[in-house]
């Protein structure tokens, strides 16, 4: 599981307006010692790959350094969130009961029980707790995190 954050860019905190949020950021980097390679996330897709938004830098991985990062820019990680790798999958089996938190579509945080209805080294389907046929569909590479109940 590969655990990402948000690092907001407090522009309104910096006295010298002239630069964008790249500039900010650069100048942070070098004062905290944090190298991007400490806190980018490539995976070849645009949403699972460390890129600008309006005065954040999403997805970073939420680590020690994004963290001394955050504070050396006077702000803080927020929107914390897991990527399912491959190797999250391999310890569980059909029928056991699981734990799914993740960001619906609108923004709201999911905390549900289920049990898991088929699973394959790729994707698992899951039956939400208390239906018969409701429930979820990941694939690796889905922002979920799935623990045991």
């Amino acid at each position: 599981m590969i655990k990402t954050a948000r690092l907001t860019i407090a522009y309104a905190k910096h006295t010298d307006h002239d630069h964008g949020m790249k500039e900010v950021l650069e100048a942070a980097l070098i004062r905290s010692g944090v190298k991007r390679e400490d806190i980018d996330i490539d995976d070849g897709t645009y949403s699972n790959t460390t890129h600008f938004g309006n005065w954040v830098l999403v997805p970073v991985h939420d680590n020690e350094a994004a963290a001394k990062l955050a504070a050396e820019l006077g702000t803080k990680l927020d929107f914390q969130q897991s990527i399912l790798e491959a190797g999250d999958l391999m310890g569980f089996k059909s029928g056991d009961k699981v734990r799914v938190q993740f960001m619906s579509e609108l923004g709201f945080s999911g905390d549900y029980q289920g049990k898991i209805s088929s699973i394959t080294d790729r994707e698992i389907i899951i039956l939400k707790k208390g239906a018969r046929s409701k429930g979820w569909r990941f694939s690796v590479g889905d922002r979920v995190t799935i623990k045991a109940a």
